[in-house]
C-alpha cells in the first residue's frame, strides 16, 4: 500500500485495468516501495488488497472536462483512524 500512498500523495491515481496508462502494478514497478517486486508480484499483491477489502475502485477526483476519474483508493482501517 506503501505504493499506492506515494501515488495518492502526488495528486496521481492507479487503476486495476491492465489497458490503463495509469496499470497501477506497471505505475509501482520501478519505485523503492515496491522492494525490487516484479509487475506480476504486484498484480498478485494489489488482487489480494482487493479480496481483502483494503483497497476499493472509487471516484479519486474529476477530469478537466469534468467526468470522474476512477482510480484505486485505501479503505481506512482501525489502525489508520487516530487516536483520541
Amino acid at each position: 500500500m506503501a505504493c499506492l500512498r506515494t501515488i495518492t500523495a502526488r495528486k496521481d491515481y492507479a487503476r486495476v485495468a491492465k489497458q490503463s496508462p495509469n496499470y497501477a502494478p506497471k505505475m509501482f514497478t520501478g519505485m523503492s516501495e515496491a522492494c525490487g517486486a516484479t509487475r506480476h508480484e504486484l498484480e498478485q499483491a494489489m488482487n489480494n488488497l482487493r479480496d481483502a477489502g483494503l483497497v476499493v475502485e472509487g471516484e479519486v477526483g474529476k477530469a478537466a472536462n469534468r467526468t470522474k476519474q476512477i482510480g484505486l483508493m485505501i479503505v481506512a482501517t482501525p489502525s489508520d483512524e487516530p487516536d483520541g
